[in-house]
Formats: C-alpha cells, sequence, structure tokens
C-alpha cells in the first residue's frame, strides 16, 4: 500500500513539472516589445543608445517588422540580435559571433508573444570549439581577443546617429564532397574596398587547416 501511495505521489510531481515548465515556456511576461515612442520621435533609420554598458543600434520599424543590434562592452565577440513583428513583438532573439554564426540559444516567437521554438545553437561545434576558433583566428593575427579589436561595434555619436564597425571576420559551417565538416572562414584586412581577403578551411573536429589562400579585392566603382 506504501508502495502505491508513493507512486501516486511520484506520478503527481511529474505532472506538475512539466505543467510548471510548459507555463514558464510559453510565459509573454516582462518580455521585451519594440519602443515606438522612441523610434517615433527619432528622425534617423537607425538610432543608437547606450543601456547598462551596451550599445543599441535600433531600426525604424517597417512593414516587415524591425530589430536591434545589441553590442557588449569589449572585448566580447558576441552580439544580440532581436527581431520583431509589426506588432512590437518579438519575433526571434539570439546572439551572433562574426557575421552570421549563430551561438548559445536561438529564441522564436510567435506573433503574440508566446515561444514556439528553442534551438541550441551550440551543438554544431565538434571538438574544436568556438574559443578553439577565435583563438586560431587571434594567432593568425586578425583580432585581439583582450582588447576585442576586429569584432562587430558601433560607434555612437552624439545625436544619436550610429556608424558601424564591421566584423573582420565571418565563420560559417561547411561540408566537403567527401563528407568532411569544416569552418569555412572569411578574414577581411580592412574595409570592403580594396582589402586582403583571407579564406580559411578548418576541420571541424581537429582544427586542421585544410585550405588557406589570400586575395586582394578591389570593387570597382
Amino acid at each position: 500500500m506504501n508502495k502505491r501511495i508513493c507512486l501516486i505521489l511520484i506520478v503527481i510531481l511529474v505532472i506538475n513539472n512539466l505543467t510548471c515548465c510548459k507555463a514558464q515556456y510559453n510565459n509573454t511576461e516582462n518580455m521585451e516589445t519594440y519602443n515606438f515612442e522612441l523610434m517615433n520621435n527619432s528622425k534617423y533609420i537607425i538610432l543608437g543608445i547606450v543601456r547598462n554598458g551596451w550599445k543599441i543600434a535600433m531600426v525604424k520599424m517597417s512593414e516587415s517588422g524591425a530589430y536591434y543590434n545589441e553590442y557588449p562592452p569589449a572585448p566580447r565577440f558576441d552580439k544580440v540580435v532581436k527581431l520583431f513583428y509589426p506588432n512590437g513583438n518579438l519575433k526571434y532573439t539570439g546572439k551572433l559571433v562574426g557575421e552570421h554564426l549563430p551561438i548559445g540559444e536561438s529564441i522564436y516567437y510567435d506573433e503574440e508573444g508566446k515561444i514556439i521554438n528553442r534551438v541550441d545553437e551550440d551543438t554544431k561545434f565538434g571538438k574544436f570549439k568556438l574559443d578553439d576558433i577565435l583563438k586560431f583566428i587571434e594567432n593568425e593575427g586578425w583580432i585581439n581577443l583582450e582588447t576585442g579589436e576586429g569584432r562587430e561595434d558601433v560607434t555612437i555619436l552624439e545625436d544619436g546617429r550610429c556608424d558601424k564597425i564591421i566584423s573582420r571576420f565571418s565563420i560559417s559551417e561547411r561540408v566537403t564532397t567527401d563528407g568532411i565538416a569544416y569552418w569555412f572562414i572569411v578574414i577581411r584586412a580592412m574595409s570592403y574596398n580594396n582589402f586582403m581577403k583571407t579564406t580559411y578551411h578548418l576541420d571541424k573536429n581537429s582544427g586542421e587547416v585544410l585550405y588557406r589562400h589570400s586575395e586582394k579585392v578591389v570593387y570597382k566603382k
């Protein structure tokens, strides 16, 4: 009899736990929404503000929505991206490194603000982790992990305008014709025009350099 009562209690606890998790998963309280008041009063398409030491580039709302790019203090190399529906509710929030490599957890919302999907972006890393990739790029002389040199950032002027500082590198996943997974890394030594571009292919697990190539890029006016 005691065993039966214990079993019933365990089942009740499991059900309660699942219910709590579900409620938390769909929780919309304290969810950030788009700042219509601030942006409607802005004369710029992109407005820069500083909040708790973070620099935030806020884009005016359009028919398709809007977004914020949020930059932590140096020397961190990640940024937070927030996409918004036209109604002002969050559509997506997640972290990127370089130009477009998702890391951490990406969260997707429906138009009512409820979470519809969570993605653990870090599962894509093999034995050669993000810190290893960034250390490789630093050892090649392109970035400085102690100072933040080479990371994406913005300079916010006194009137709220933003000057974007482009990330010096991009990282993406690729697979060779032989089925070997590797990191595809592109480095820009300077600005977009008249710069040296270096490309690396790093084995996703060992970090071995499979390919390295440099070329000068000059765009015609």
